[in-house]
């Protein structure tokens, strides 16, 4: 109140966050009640220049955000371009090398026909025989990456599915004088053969690669009411799960079985590997 019994009134706001500067307007008041409604006036004015100012730093934000969008945008857009030159160029990669591979296999059969089993013939059938499985390998692996991978489940054997890449490993098996024993019982799952397949043959061509000569590989197939288990086990000659084969903390000792673990979860399944450093690693393939 000042001397002549009016008052005044002070209304301060904050611009912004960032600006701490204050705008201060001082409105005097009479004690007359028409002088009110100027009151009123003026305070609404002021309140409405600070929404405006609001207003508009909600636009500069929502600008800053659009731009933001656009530049993700374009991120996606190129990321998705590159996945589909990556896609194609695997494609190009199955096409490419499945032919020449296949080619390569049905010579070999063709001079074992002729020649017999001589020792040349045999180390030029595990070196096409890695290179299939390998091949094997990556086309599956590329379609996962594409999330392309065809699944066509039917019922069949996993014993009879086993005897067949037991008789493929043949000459593998040989060359080392290893002694494979499967204990077997009949078991039909609902899955799909060739991939059930390509995760037997990376299964047993570990368990052969890591074995030493004259060593025993025991299978193990186990079917019951509400679970499934194929276990392939190294039994060493002279040596023990402790012997190191490979580097402590290395993530895995074979792409093979990395593709498998995933193929198993994608037939409802698990891989679990066990010794994995050693020369009697233990891998167990189990279904619900």
């Amino acid at each position: 109140m000042n001397e002549k019994g009016a008052f005044s009134l002070s209304v301060v706001f904050l611009l912004s966050v960032s600006n701490p500067a204050v705008c201060q307007v001082t409105i005097p008041i009479l004690s007359s009640t028409a002088e009110f409604g100027f009151l009123g006036t003026a305070i609404a004015l002021a309140l409405l220049g600070l929404l405006a100012y609001r207003l508009y730093q909600l636009q500069a934000r929502q600008k800053v955000l659009i731009s933001q969008k656009k530049e993700l945008e374009t991120q996606v857009a190129q990321l998705q371009h590159d996945a589909q030159r990556q896609n194609a160029f695997f494609s190009d990669i199955r096409h490419d090398l499945r032919s020449p591979v296949a080619n390569l296999t049905n010579e070999l059969v063709l001079l074992k026909s002729k020649a017999g089993h001589l020792p040349e013939l045999a180390r030029f059938e595990r070196s096409v025989q890695e290179l299939n499985l390998r091949l094997d390998n990556i086309i599956y692996w590329s379609l996962i990456q594409q999330n392309e991978l065809p699944l066509f489940p039917r019922l069949v054997n996993l014993a009879d599915l086993m005897r067949e890449v037991i008789e493929e490993f043949d000459g593998l098996i040989s060359q080392k004088s290893l002694v494979i024993k499967f204990d077997e019982q009949v078991a039909t799952r609902l899955i799909d053969e060739i991939l059930i397949t390509l995760i037997l043959r990376n299964s047993l061509y570990y368990a052969i690669s890591v074995a030493l000569a004259n060593g025993v590989i025991l299978i193990s197939l186990r079917h019951e009411p509400v679970r499934t288990e194929l276990i392939i086990t190294n039994i060493g000659q002279g040596v023990t799960s402790d012997e190191p084969l490979l580097p402590q903390g290395k993530q895995s000792s074979s792409p093979g079985l990395l593709l498998s673990a995933e193929l198993m979860k994608r037939s409802q399944g698990q891989l679990q590997i066990k010794n994995e450093f050693s020369r009697q690693p233990s891998i167990t393939l189990s279904w619900p």
